[in-house]
């Protein structure tokens, strides 16, 4: 509840304090005759202007936001509301009347020309943001692209950072020069302060931070083949230490220089406290990850985090982790914290071959029984061999509720918690089906690589009924300063 009052706050009150202005202000007399369409034109492209200054905070990188309300919910936030911004900067062009008396015929010329003028309309202010304006789709078009197989990750990022900085940039300059309502004061101080705040952010993330990492870099000490192209990825810090990681945290990771800005996520999968050693499992699919077996002991890395809040909650009487593949690296971590609780710990690991499988947990013998301890592991292949002793199929409802009674695990009992993490379509599914046979929602968390909009996914769901209902608040709260 405190999270969708928090995100309801900042984009319904952030965007309206430039409406509030033009409401309450003192307007020259030459804005006091625009025609309503004009003023839902301004209203919209205000309010999507003030969404694409709060892209830039609202982002994974900062700790308290991450450790606070989860980097799923705002790398969610983020993409859904770089939506609403497009439409609104997109489309408000189409609103003006400027349109329909160009189109009129007979003294279209002067007519076109009085309402340019009233609109505030120059040459400076229309190259501005006209720049802005396909710099913004060619941006929201490479994302919708990123995760084609032949797209370069790190590339992507780095034009995705200069196209934000672009459209920062020229969107201010014809904020200030075109809207015409900027000519009230207290309306540029709001628009320099919002945008040298999103500036600052991304100076902070792109420039300060990285100088800062120099000081707190982090050897290889091992890397070790665990399964099928499965590494774990064991670093020690070289001078200071970081902060301790949380059972489920994750940091950005990068190679040899800080100011390197190839950086990656990959969530912690053990740490241990004496000596800072932190260790990644990461499998070796893509450009950065295929270069890990390779790795000497000694090479540098460089971190920043500890990020992230994916976890059971404190009162959970029993935790249900189901991982997809190298989902499992989080649960890790949590396994070796939760060994010994008076918490009952189901691990469902599934691969689709039983090389893909781990080997041993942390500390424990690989067995799917409990070992003496609070902890089960059972894991699941879909492709089995005539070793092979687990489980056998796609990692379904099926499969789990088989397990959960193996275990003597309820679903739906309010103390069971669940925790997904795996691909995007697996945990959608799961997420749903977990619904039907009576899981609450509340007592269900997951972590993607990939933030798609899949429906099936009642987590999905609940994070678009949230977005449309509060860009629709927006929409209403332009039409009604329009008309007010």
């Amino acid at each position: 509840m405190l999270i969708r009052l928090l995100i309801a706050a900042v984009y319904l009150g952030v965007p309206a304090v430039p409406i509030a202005f033009v409401i309450f202000g003192d307007l020259p007399d030459r804005l006091l005759g625009r025609s309503v369409m004009d003023d839902i034109a301004s209203m919209i492209a205000m309010i999507g202007f003030s969404i694409i200054c709060l892209e830039f905070l609202v982002i994974g990188r900062y700790r308290r936001l991450s450790s606070r309300f989860g980097c799923d919910a705002i790398m969610r936030t983020h993409q859904l509301f770089a939506r609403t911004a497009t439409v609104f900067v997109i489309g408000h062009p189409f609103f003006y009347s400027l349109w329909g008396v160009a189109a009129q015929a007979g003294g279209a010329l002067g007519n076109h020309e009085k309402s340019a003028a009233t609109l505030g309309i120059g040459g400076w202010s229309l190259l501005s943001g006209g720049i802005a304006w396909i710099v913004l789709i060619a941006l929201i078009a490479s994302a919708a692209r990123r995760h084609e197989p032949n797209t370069n990750y790190d590339r992507w990022r780095f034009w995705h950072a200069v196209a934000a900085l672009l459209i920062l940039v020229f969107g201010l300059h014809h904020t200030l020069d075109a809207g015409l309502y900027a000519s009230l004061l207290p309306l540029q101080y709001f628009w320099w302060c919002l945008s040298i705040a999103a500036l600052g952010s991304f100076a902070t993330i792109y420039l300060i931070r990285p100088i800062l990492q120099r000081g707190s870099a982090y050897r290889v000490e091992t890397v070790l083949k665990h399964a099928d192209d499965t590494y774990g990825l064991t670093l020690v810090p070289q001078s200071r230490q970081l902060d301790p990681p949380q059972p489920g945290q994750f940091f950005w990771i990068k190679r040899g220089s800080p100011l390197s800005h190839t950086d990656h996520p990959f969530s912690v999968a053990g740490f241990e406290p004496a000596t800072g050693e932190i260790t990644f499992l990461i499998k070796a699919v893509g450009d950065f990850t295929r270069e890990i077996p390779s790795l000497k002991p000694g090479e540098h890395f460089y971190l920043d985090g500890p990020h992230g809040d994916f976890g059971p909650p404190d009162d959970a009487r029993a935790v249900v982790m189901i991982a997809g593949g190298i989902g499992c690296a989080p649960f890790l971590s949590m396994v070796q914290r939760l060994a010994g609780s008076d918490k009952k710990v189901l691990l469902i690991t599934a691969t689709k071959t039983a090389s893909e499988q781990l080997e041993t947990l942390p500390r424990y013998p690989a067995s799917p029984d409990v070992v003496g301890t609070n902890i089960t592991w059972a894991r699941v292949v879909e492709h089995s061999t005539a070793q092979w002793a687990g489980d056998v199929g796609r990692c379904d409802v099926e499969i789990v509720t088989m397990n959960l009674k193996r275990y003597g695990i309820s679903p739906t009992d309010q103390g069971t918690y669940f925790l997904l993490c795996g691909p995007g379509p697996m945990m959608s599914t799961l997420e749903a089906d977990l619904v039907e046979i009576g899981v609450n929602l509340r007592n269900m968390d997951s972590e993607r690589y990939q933030y798609d909009l899949n429906p099936s996914s009642p987590i999905t769901r609940r994070h678009l009924g949230r977005w449309l209902g509060l860009s629709a608040g927006m929409l209403l709260l332009a039409i009604l300063a329009a008309t007010f």
